[in-house]
């Protein structure tokens, strides 16, 4: 599932750190930033990276050092740096801060700028999506491995949570959730996390947690885009993109293939929005979990594990 990257394998370049997941042959380079400013893009990323290797284009993803997980499982290489301000994910402001690259780093990298959402990619099928990207390894660095282990040295990672990532507008439903007994709904243990592992550690730490700790997630807003693209143990998902691009289509499948017939139900998924303006749909999310409260709990105790991923961790 893990593959560790020793941090002074990263090359520098330009001020910045420099990886390659993949060498690849290649006839054109295209230079993407995904999610440099919120978490709008979801599986047809996956779509992408098949494309372009069956048409011989190079991925090279610019962003920063917290996505590197992220990044490893759909580029063929990386250009990494810090964001240039401090994200304020769990006050309200979705945005990454990433910066994207200028005209000279593109031409240094012999690509092009593109917006990766301009691409159809709706000719590559779900199936080969599964196939390609089921048992994928996600690549983390060393320092996140790290900071995981100090997190878990000051006692921060217990076992076997049922923990909310949730749209911080969402207050309504934070609430709700608080009031039964859902970790995460008021940020205090993100935030914790965030003052040991930084802004360039942080999701390499939540898939460990996921994955090492049976972190299991409720996940509302752009955070399902997200993780419907790192292999997150999450068991309900709302987020209205995920109807777009077959996106649930990919996620159930992928659930069927890794955890059999528990994937065949879980995650739930749902398509509700919960932008803070007049298409809210936060109360329909609070009703349904009334509902399936008692289903997802006791489906956390049984959600299937894996293997010890990678020896020494």
């Amino acid at each position: 599932m893990f593959q560790i990257i020793p941090d002074d394998s990263l090359e520098s370049w330009n001020g910045k750190k420099r990886f390659i997941f993949e060498n690849v042959d290649y006839h054109e380079c295209l230079v993407i930033s995904p999610s440099y400013h919120e978490n709008y893009l979801n599986t047809q990323l996956l779509k992408l990276k098949i494309w372009a290797d069956r048409n011989g284009i190079k991925l090279i993803s610019y962003g920063c050092f917290n996505h590197f997980p992220f990044y490893s499982i759909f580029s063929h290489e990386v250009i990494l740096q810090p964001p240039h301000k401090k994200p304020n994910w769990y006050k309200g402001d979705s945005f990454n801060r990433i910066v994207r690259p200028n005209r000279d780093e593109i031409k240094q990298l012999g690509g092009k700028w593109v917006n990766e959402k301009q691409f159809k990619v709706e000719r590559i099928s779900d199936e080969d999506v599964v196939s390609h990207f089921a048992n994928k390894r996600v690549s983390i660095r060393q320092s996140t491995v790290d900071a995981y282990e100090r997190c878990k040295k000051n006692g921060l990672i217990p076992n076997d949570l049922l923990i909310a990532e949730v749209k911080a507008t969402a207050i309504k439903l934070r609430k709700f959730l608080g009031t039964q007994g859902v970790v995460g709904h008021n940020f205090a243990l993100q935030e914790s996390i965030l003052e040991i592992t930084g802004y360039n550690n942080y999701m390499g730490c939540q898939i460990l947690t996921s994955h090492l700790n049976n972190w299991i997630y409720i996940a509302c807003g752009g955070v399902g885009n997200l993780f419907s693209v790192i292999p997150m143990r999450v068991i309900y998902f709302s987020e209205f993109n995920l109807r777009r691009y077959s996106a649930s289509n990919i996620i159930r499948q992928l659930a069927i293939k890794r955890y059999g017939e528990f994937g065949k139900t879980f995650p739930l998924l749902r398509y509700w929005r919960l932008h803070n303006n007049e298409d809210c749909e936060e109360d329909r999310v609070i009703e349904d979990l009334k509902i399936n409260l008692r289903v997802i709990h006791n489906a956390v105790r049984n959600f299937p594990k894996i293997e010890k991923p990678s020896p020494g961790i």
